[in-house]
This record gives structure tokens, sequence and C-alpha cells, in this order.
């Protein structure tokens, strides 16, 4: 349904992008017409000129998307930032993890892997996954992962090499 097929007027329609919308919800909260006395809004209720609020929007395709404004005298929005995509969260930080494996054993060795040992593949990216969310400020130092026999012997039989001598910016 579009907006004309709705019978609303272009004069009492305004379009704005998601941040805008998140702010506007916020300030009909504190108009009084919304009675739920949630504790984000009430931290919208004390904002006035010349405060800054950053919206985070997390995307489906698992990306999130970051902007910030600053609240002007008249009570209009100044944008601080451009709207940022970036890949923090979820398949992008997987792949990484991915690409980072394939570095070090090849990517045919990768890729036999997952064809010959489809079960093994998919623990291990599992077991990353895991790790990944319960990761802490205090444990982000050292992750330790069990690489599957299978890899290793599929990185020997390829490369001729014993995968005892893998090494790779330090890490054994």
């Amino acid at each position: 349904m579009t907006w004309d097929s709705a019978d609303i007027s272009s004069e009492h329609l305004s379009i704005c992008l998601k941040p805008e919308a998140a702010y506007l919800h916020c300030q009909y909260f504190i108009s009084g017409e919304l009675e739920d006395e949630d504790v984000l809004f009430n931290a919208c209720k004390s904002s006035g000129e010349g405060a800054k609020f950053m919206v985070l929007d997390l995307c489906v395709d698992e990306t999130a998307e970051i902007t910030c404004h600053h609240k002007n005298a008249e009570g209009s929005l100044l944008q601080l930032q451009k709207p940022s995509c970036v890949p923090w969260i979820g398949s992008s930080v997987d792949e990484a993890f991915k690409q980072f494996l394939i570095k070090i054993v090849g990517a045919p060795v990768f890729r036999k892997f997952q064809k010959e040992h489809t079960f093994e593949a998919e623990e291990l990216l599992a077991d990353f996954k895991l790790k990944k969310m319960s990761l802490t400020k205090e444990s982000i130092e050292r992750v330790g992962f069990k690489i599957p026999v299978s890899l290793l012997q599929l990185f020997n039989e390829d490369t001729e090499e014993n995968s005892r001598c893998i090494k790779t910016n330090g890490i054994w």
C-alpha cells in the first residue's frame, strides 16, 4: 500500500530515515501520549537542546547500521555521522575465521575437508560460533580450538609437509 492509495495527503506526510523515526518515537512518548515508564524513554525525556544520541540498527543481513545525531535548539536533528553499515556480527566474523583457516591450510585442502568431512567442518565452525558468543573483554586475549585430525591429515597429504610445522603470525 502506498501513501496515495491510503488517502494520505502529501501535506500530512513526511518521510524520514530510521534514526529520525526513532527520535520522533521518543518525542511522542515524552508528549505523554504513551504511558509506559520504560527506562530508555526516561532517558529521552531528559534530552534537551544539545543532546546527542546514537541509533544502532541491527539489520537482517547481520550488519549493524550506526547513526549519530545532535538535537538543535529548535528541536531539529543534525546528523553528526553519516550512516555506516559495519559487518560486526554474524556471518562476517564467521567468514573471516574461515578465511583465516584457508590461509593456513590452503583453499584446496579446506574445500576438500568441507566436502569429505562435512560433519567435522560444520562442527569446527559451530565451535567457533559458540566461543565467539561467549567472549568477554577478559577472555579475548587467547581462545583455543581443536583442529580436526582429518583436516591435518589432508594438509599433510596435499602439501607433503608435516602439520606440526604450521605457523602463522606467531600462532602455532
